[in-house]
């Protein structure tokens, strides 16, 4: 998934129900019909969303840095 990848650029997600994604994830929008992918994207553009900085720190927690430090973490405690 690169989700994490665009919200680390700060830009807005707009996404299917993917069940990895719905309650796991913040800061995406979900849409499953067209008509609705058309109105998020409308409403990201014209509409208050998050912000851009909130995006990035929010996808920080979830960077591959990141990961590899709590994997190390995990194997100093063995």
């Amino acid at each position: 998934m690169k989700v994490f990848e665009y919200l680390g650029a700060g830009i807005p997600v707009i996404s299917t129900s993917l069940p990895s994604l719905v309650g796991e994830v913040r800061h995406v929008r979900f849409a499953d019909h067209a008509d609705d992918v058309v109105a998020a994207i409308e409403s990201e553009i014209s509409g208050p969303s998050a912000d851009r900085e909130t995006r990035q720190a929010y996808a920080a927690r979830f960077s591959w840095d990141r990961r590899v430090q709590q994997a190390l973490e995990l194997l100093a405690t063995l």
